[in-house]
Formats: C-alpha cells, sequence, structure tokens
C-alpha cells in the first residue's frame, strides 16, 4: 500500500511538472523567440490530496469509485479505509511528549450543502477512519459564510500558514461538496547548521541566468549517496524518544540543467526507493544548500482529470449516492478541490503545510569514504518522507530559492 501512495506522489507530481514544462514553451513560429522557462518552485502534499479523495471514495459508488481508486492507487473495498486509519494511528497516535520530536498535524473535513441528509454509514467511516466530521453547511443562502468556516478551519489546522484556502468567487449558491485535507509539519534538523556559516553564493536557474542567494554551508558529516547522474542529501529531524523518523532530502541531478532527465527517470516507486535507499553518512568536502520558501496553490480537479479522474467532477455522471440519502445522491459532485502548500528550510530545520515497509536507517560504514561534495547550486527535488513507512508527506522542487 505505501508503493501504492509513492506511485501516486509520482503521478501527481509528474502532472504538475509536465504542466510546467507546457508554460514554458514558446508561443508562435518565430525562430528567432527566445526560449521561455519556468523558473516556479514547486511544493504539494500528495498525502493530503489522496486523503480528501478517498474520503470522496467512502461515499462513492460505481464507475466514480472505480475511477477513484484506480487514480489515486488506493487499495479496494474496506482495505482502503483501513489502511487510512492505521496511516493516521502511525503518524499521529504518537503524543509529542518529547519537544524535539516533529510536530505533525493531519485534519481532514467535509462540507455538505445542508439540505442533502448524509447517511449514517458515510458519517462513521470518515469519523473512525479518517478522524474527520462531515460538517452541513448553507451553501444556497450563506455562501461566503461557509467559505469563511472553511478557511478557518483550514487556517487553525496549519498553524495560519495557510489562511485564504479557498477564494474569493470559489463557493457560491450553486455548491453542493468541498472537500478539504490540511497537513502541518514542523521539524527541526539533528544536525542543525550554522547561521554565522551561511553566505550568498551563486545559483544557476533553468534559463542558463545566475543569481546570488543565501547557501547554508556546513563542514559536518552527512548522508549523501553519489549515483553518478545525481546525488542525494538525506537531513534527518531531530526525534528525541519518539518512534517516528522524519528525513528531507534533497536529489540534486549532476548536470546544472539536469533536473527534467531527473525526474524522468524516476519513473515508478522502485525507481524512487532505490534513489533513497543506501544513503551512508560521508565525510563532505564543499556542502552548500539554499535557504528557500516556497507556497503555491495547486488546481487538483486540473491535474486529477488529466490522471483520468473525471466522474467524481461531472454532474450527470458522478455518483456519489453512499454519501447522502434518496436521490439527491445521483446529483452530487465534487465541485472542487483545493490544494495549497507551503514549505520554508532554513538552518534550524523545515516547517511545511498544505491543505488538500519499514526503512532501516544505516550507520556509516567502517570504510575509509572519500569526502563527498553536496552544492546545491542549480535546480533541485526534495521531498518530505516519514522512513519508518516511507509515506511521504511533501514533494517539490527548486528552480529558484530567491522568490
Amino acid at each position: 500500500m505505501i508503493h501504492d501512495q509513492t506511485s501516486f506522489t509520482l503521478d501527481l507530481y509528474k502532472q504538475v511538472w509536465q504542466q510546467q514544462q507546457q508554460e514554458s514553451k514558446p508561443q508562435g513560429s518565430s525562430t528567432d523567440r527566445e526560449e521561455q522557462h519556468n523558473e516556479k518552485n514547486v511544493v504539494l502534499s500528495p498525502l493530503s490530496i489522496a486523503m480528501a479523495m478517498a474520503m470522496a471514495a467512502a461515499g462513492a459508488k460505481g464507475q466514480t469509485l472505480e475511477q477513484l481508486t484506480s487514480v489515486v492507487r488506493l487499495p479496494n473495498g474496506s482495505l482502503m479505509h483501513d489502511f487510512a486509519q492505521q496511516l493516521n494511528s502511525v503518524l499521529l497516535g504518537v503524543a509529542r511528549s518529547d519537544p524535539r520530536a516533529p510536530e505533525l498535524s493531519l485534519a481532514n473535513g467535509v462540507w455538505v450543502e445542508q439540505s442533502l441528509k448524509l447517511r449514517g454509514e458515510y458519517k462513521e467511516i470518515i469519523e473512525k477512519n479518517y478522524g474527520a466530521s462531515a460538517r452541513p453547511v448553507d451553501f444556497k443562502n450563506k455562501a461566503q459564510e461557509s467559505r469563511g468556516l472553511v478557511n478557518s478551519w483550514v487556517a487553525e489546522a496549519t498553524k495560519k500558514k495557510i489562511e485564504e484556502l479557498l477564494p474569493e468567487g470559489s463557493v457560491d449558491p450553486q455548491t453542493r461538496l468541498i472537500l478539504a485535507s490540511a497537513i502541518y509539519f514542523k521539524g527541526a534538523w539533528q544536525k542543525q547548521l550554522d547561521p554565522s556559516q551561511t553566505r550568498d553564493g551563486i545559483f544557476h536557474l533553468p534559463s542558463g541566468k545566475t543569481k546570488q542567494v543565501p547557501m547554508m554551508r556546513s563542514s559536518k558529516k552527512h548522508f549523501i549517496k553519489n549515483h553518478g547522474s545525481f546525488k542525494v542529501l538525506r537531513l534527518p529531524y531531530q526525534r528525541g524518544d519518539d518512534p517516528r523518523s522524519f528525513s528531507m532530502y534533497v536529489l540534486l541531478p549532476a548536470e546544472l540543467q539536469g533536473l527534467p532527465a531527473l525526474v524522468s527517470s524516476l519513473h515508478d516507486a522502485e525507481s524512487m526507493g532505490n534513489a533513497l535507499a543506501g544513503i551512508h553518512e560521508v565525510e563532505v568536502g564543499d556542502f552548500q544548500l539554499p535557504k528557500f520558501k516556497i507556497s503555491l496553490v495547486v488546481q487538483a480537479p486540473a491535474l486529477l482529470k488529466r490522471m483520468g479522474l473525471d466522474l467524481a467532477f461531472s454532474p450527470p455522471h458522478a455518483d456519489f449516492s453512499g454519501m447522502v440519502e434518496g436521490s439527491p445522491g445521483d446529483d452530487l459532485f465534487i465541485s472542487d478541490v483545493f490544494h495549497k502548500a507551503f514549505v520554508e528550510v532554513n538552518e534550524e530545520g523545515t516547517e511545511a503545510a498544505a491543505a488538500s515497509a519499514a526503512v532501516v536507517t544505516l550507520r556509516a560504514l567502517n570504510v575509509q569514504m572519500e569526502p563527498e561534495d553536496f552544492v546545491a547550486d542549480h535546480p533541485f527535488m526534495f521531498l518530505v518522507r516519514e522512513d519508518a513507512t516511507g509515506v511521504v508527506l511533501f514533494v517539490g522542487h527548486v528552480n529558484d530559492p530567491s522568490v
């Protein structure tokens, strides 16, 4: 099941990547037109989107359910909801008694037009397995007030890192269903970086231009693996007595413009697993990692439709009859899925938020290894993962750390 979650992570991330590449293509036929480069940074939480879609699947039937489970790579039947419950238990079931341990919260919510009566079975599933509650709201007469309720809920769940998930005009009297999943993560590096060592360095943009950006530096040992065409840096977070083990991974292509090839090479969960496996702690030579902060709104319906999920968003065809009682279920459809993510990386650690197989940590081998350079002075990919389960919380890439 974790294999499927990783596959969905890559599927969704690659949809965002491909969309960016399409936006970068020059328009028109002029031969002397300068090639455009999309230098936007990306962060999203596939876990957050998957949770929202799983809650929709809990009330879906027929082909709508089949599409949801296929595209989001959800287990069939009750296994889907059992897996969600186990995931919540592992990720959130541990009390954060040790202040050194990362802070993680995952909140799910469903808002349904109050004239539609929710089925008792549906309410029980989302409350028991997803820790969520389906809230009836008056979309017909109080659309803007309903929007405010959702936004306030998201702001609280993300420690106010995301305060306006639903933009003005996104909720109207025709709205019938809104799904939201919010995730918040804050962790301190196991080996914090010294701010006094941070100084400006050159970063190469996709366009070939360069910028001066704050580069964090270190002479400590770090977990690095050299794959030849790319390197992987693993930055563990402090855990104290917490049984969970969180890490950020930075995947850095060897070539300055090598990020497209790197993304293409990560074609499935197995290739991602191989990239992140067997990372040992080594002496470092030149170590540079830029500070960065990313906030991104993702149009989830457009992405999901391109992945093959369209029935859930189609009023004539969506079947959410398992969600509400009576014939109104035939008319219920997902109006929208709003997803906004935020991540900040600095010398202390990572703070991130989004709204929408055990791995053993290897000790350093007792062999002589040459110092390894890790100079992230060009576009790279990153992800935040819980290593004991392999669950990816956030994924993205940095094209320009200065924006």
